[in-house]
């Protein structure tokens, strides 16, 4: 039998190579650890890494609850709701980018490049 900490650093090395296998689909999302979950917004995006260590393209996270102490996420995918538990998934998270958020991003790079003619 091993011990928590032997078992919890089994699962960050699980994880780590998970997040290297799957680097390019999971380009710009977020690990959410237990501590982070208040980052995760309604609108934002979800890709998880299921139980088979397959990665699934979640959806639009529409909700989060606590039931008996555990998490759940609702998620929404091309009209298709349904919850996935936190706790026996590894999650990752996109925020949702507003158009206002685009259009600050674009009139930003437009300051930088006019800053580097000076």
């Amino acid at each position: 039998m091993i011990t928590q900490e032997e078992w919890e650093e089994e699962q960050m090395i699980r994880i780590e190579e998970l997040v290297k296998k799957y680097e390019v689909a999971l380009n710009k999302y977020n690990l959410i650890k237990e501590c982070d979950v208040d980052e995760l917004k309604p609108g934002g995006y979800i890709k998880y890494i299921n139980y088979k260590d397959e990665l699934k393209f979640g959806g639009i996270l529409i909700n989060k609850y606590i039931n008996k102490n555990k998490l759940y996420l609702t998620l929404s995918n091309n009209n298709f709701k349904y919850t996935i538990s936190f706790n026996r998934n590894v999650i990752f998270y996109l925020k949702n980018r507003t158009t206002a958020d685009k259009l600050r991003e674009i009139f930003i790079s437009s300051l930088e490049k006019y800053n580097d003619y000076d």
